[in-house]
């Protein structure tokens, strides 16, 4: 799991999700990254792109869309891509 350092706790998200490996956004050139993206891979294969904040309130108020697209090489793309900014604008959490 990526969680913006800036909005999220990613201790408290490591507390919640025991099993989870959690990332958390990293400092580049003296600023906070800022992690926009949401999306969800699952099982290697499925990805859900969204504008959607995964936060309570959001999910009681907001109108939101998002796109789910089965696709293992859209889903491998993304890790793989994600992974290879461990480290620079991600840190384990």
């Amino acid at each position: 799991m990526y969680v913006d350092s800036a909005v999220a706790n990613a201790d408290q998200i490591k507390t919640q999700l025991p099993k989870a490996t959690v990332y958390r956004s990293a400092t580049f050139d003296g600023q906070p990254v800022v992690s926009h993206a949401k999306f969800v891979v699952l099982d290697h294969a499925m990805v859900l792109l969204t504008g959607a904040n995964f936060s309570g309130p959001a999910e009681k108020s907001n109108v939101e869309l998002g796109l789910r697209i089965h696709d293992p090489g859209l889903a491998h793309t993304i890790e793989t891509t994600m992974t290879s900014q461990h480290g620079s604008l991600y840190e384990l959490a």
